[in-house]
């Protein structure tokens, strides 16, 4: 994931640092699969949802949606 800088973990905390104006919206799906692979808590991306540019993000038929905003 290029638009990733670095990753850090400790216990059961993971600490990504990342640039969100290299992402597009492949890498979001890509985020998506992995956040809900791993059990990470989906909340946090809902910060993706502003704009237009992940304007997929609010489908309501998406898995990720209960996740994220619910």
């Amino acid at each position: 994931m290029t638009f990733v800088h670095s990753v850090r973990g400790s216990g059961r905390c993971l600490d990504i640092v990342m640039n969100p104006a290299a992402m597009n919206e492949y890498d979001l799906r890509e985020l998506l699969a992995l956040f809900y692979r791993y059990g990470i808590d989906m909340k946090q991306l809902s910060v993706f949802s502003d704009g237009s540019q992940f304007e997929f993000l609010r489908d309501r038929r998406g898995y990720w949606y209960k996740h994220i905003f619910e």
